[in-house]
C-alpha cells in the first residue's frame, strides 16, 4: 500500500505515517549498525548513478511487460 492508503487504513493522518516509516527506517538502520558495524553502510549502497540506472532498468521492464504481474 502507499502511504495514503496506509493512513486511511490506519486512521492516521498521512504525515503520520510518513514520520513513523521515517523513524522505523532509522531504527532498522540503527540495529544494523550495532549487529554488522559501520561497514554496513557501503555494503549495500544503492545511491547516485547506480539508484538511477536501477530505477531505469526496472522501468523499461515494467514497460516492456517482462517484470511478472504486469
Amino acid at each position: 500500500m502507499n502511504q495514503a492508503e496506509t493512513a486511511e487504513c490506519l486512521g492516521l493522518k498521512e504525515e503520520t505515517v510518513k514520520t513513523r516509516l521515517h523513524r522505523a527506517r532509522r531504527q532498522i538502520e540503527g540495529h544494523l549498525l550495532k549487529r554488522a558495524g559501520q561497514g554496513i553502510r557501503t555494503a549495500y549502497s544503492f545511491g547516485e548513478s547506480r539508484c538511477t540506472r536501477i530505477v531505469t532498468t526496472v522501468m523499461q521492464r515494467i514497460a516492456e511487460g517482462r517484470i511478472q504481474g504486469t
